[in-house]
C-alpha cells in the first residue's frame, strides 16, 4: 500500500524515520525525516497539513508502533506504522536510499534483529 501511496503524485505523505543516527545514515525511505523523540515527531505531525498521511517507521516495526501508539494520545490525526518496516520494505526489493542515492543494504540493527534482514541487504555486521 504504501508504494501505491508514494507514487500517487495527488496525495501528500510525510515519512518519519525513528531510528538511530547510524541507521539513517546507511539508508532510509526516499524523504524520510529522521526524528529523535516523540515531541520532534509531534512538532512536524502538528505541522503538516491536515490531508498528508504520515507514517513511521523503523527496522521491523516495534520502535515505529511505540511512537505511533504514544503520539494518538497526544494527537487526533490517523498515524500509520509501516507493517514489517524498512527490513520488510528492502526484502521485497523497493527502493531505499542513503540521501538520494539509491543503495542496497540497510543498517542489521542488533544481530537477533538483523536476522529478519535478507544477509546480502546487511550493510555490515551488527555489533553484539
Amino acid at each position: 500500500q504504501l508504494a501505491a501511496l508514494l507514487s500517487d503524485p495527488s496525495r501528500e505523505v510525510t515519512l518519519l524515520d525513528v531510528r538511530k543516527v547510524e541507521e539513517f545514515a546507511v539508508s532510509h525511505l526516499l524523504g524520510a525525516v529522521r526524528v529523535s523523540s516523540i515531541n520532534e515527531a509531534a512538532t512536524i505531525i502538528d505541522a503538516a497539513p491536515s490531508h498528508t498521511t504520515i507514517i513511521l517507521y523503523c527496522s521491523v516495526g516495534y520502535r515505529s508502533a511505540a511512537f505511533v501508539a504514544t503520539l494518538q494520545e497526544r494527537s487526533n490525526r490517523r498515524l500509520y506504522n509501516l507493517e514489517g518496516s524498512l527490513f520488510q520494505w528492502a526484502n521485497e526489493n523497493r527502493p531505499i536510499y542513503r540521501g538520494s542515492e539509491s543503495v542496497k543494504t540497510v543498517h542489521p540493527f542488533s544481530p537477533s534483529w538483523a536476522q529478519l534482514l535478507d544477509t546480502h541487504r546487511h550493510a555490515y555486521e551488527p555489533l553484539p
